[in-house]
């Protein structure tokens, strides 16, 4: 298995690397993955889960508010197996918090999801399907579940109506959502704060935060569930970035991953484009500043004169020289 991009929670699993983000894949071979075949992944907003071979579940990156389900805030910095206090057979990581399926179809949730929904670190249950739960998904605070008789359910804080029912603003246990002309699910999928599910028909509905075009269109919020007009043809998978879906064509082939919606806001409005410039000169000077540090890393630098760090010999106009 192999890790790159941000690893300033250790949610690249390597451990006390020295790189704040690597731009190059890195075999991640610590904790207890040294000897499993993995066989899943999953990335929250900072922090990583895997399924290896034998069943077991592990996770690393941050976990200040307990979202990794170890029962504690501890660093984890290497792949870690799970210590939930409960069997758990599938996760759905979001943003400060994690879902948790269990064996018996009951869902828990750790870390913090909201003031009125709570914090914990020890697994919280917040509903048992008396249906098996075929699909699990979370999103930013809230999660889709989707169970063997063809119900779709949804949880958690709802203020753009992204569990697909009109109020309350946080729903504190799973709700069924029903759809227009009671469609045939085959797959769901959460994002930042929006869903969508995709049907046997080819078709996608979506709900939630539109505010960057996630959801194909200039409405802000989608409420209710609506089919997303394409021109694509019959699609046969969804999956969420945080704020733009991918939707893949059902060519066999040669297959077409689509993209709808924006990572950067699409709006004309001249203070969204100051914002999203900003963004992006930030990154660039936050790239730039890591490879700097990289470079100095490698560098065995002897300073003549005062004992004075690297960063202070250029204003002290102090030469070095390499050893």
């Amino acid at each position: 298995m192999y890790g790159f991009g941000s690893n300033e929670f250790g949610q690249l699993g390597l451990g006390d690397a020295f790189a704040q983000a690597f731009f190059t894949p890195q075999l991640i071979t610590g904790g207890d993955l040294a000897t499993k075949k993995v066989t899943k992944i999953a990335c929250g907003y900072d922090n990583s889960f895997v399924w290896t071979h034998d069943g077991n579940i592990y996770s690393f990156g941050k976990n200040s508010v307990g979202q990794l389900a170890h029962r504690n805030v501890n660093e984890v910095k290497v792949p870690t197996l799970l210590n939930a206090g409960v069997d758990v057979k599938n996760v759905a990581p979001a943003d400060n918090c994690t879902f948790l399926l269990t064996t018996n179809n009951e869902v828990y949730f750790v870390g913090h999801v909201n003031n009125q929904l709570g914090e914990s670190i020890i697994p919280v249950r917040v509903h048992v399907f008396n249906s098996p739960v075929v699909q699990f998904a979370g999103g930013c605070l809230h999660a889709l579940a989707l169970t063997a008789d063809g119900a779709l359910w949804g949880w958690g804080q709802n203020g753009y109506k992204q569990v697909g029912v009109q109020s309350p603003s946080n729903i504190s246990t799973f709700t069924r959502i029903n759809l227009a002309g009671n469609p045939r699910i085959t797959s769901i999928a959460c994002g930042y704060q929006h869903s969508m599910v995709l049907t046997d028909a080819g078709t996608v509905v979506a709900w939630g935060a539109s505010s960057h075009g996630q959801l194909g269109s200039k409405i802000t919020t989608h409420f209710p569930p609506a089919v997303i007009p394409n021109n694509i043809g019959h699609l046969k998978s969804i999956y969420f970035s945080t704020y733009s879906p991918r939707l893949v064509d059902n060519v066999v082939v040669e297959e077409e991953t689509v993209e709808l919606g924006f990572s950067m806001p699409s709006s004309k409005d001249p203070k969204d484009v100051e914002i999203a410039s900003l963004r992006a000169k930030v990154s660039q000077q936050d790239r730039e500043l890591q490879a700097l540090r990289a470079e100095l890393q490698s560098l065995r630098l002897q300073v003549r004169g005062p004992d004075v760090s690297v960063e202070n010999a250029g204003a002290m106009n102090i030469s070095f020289q390499r050893k």
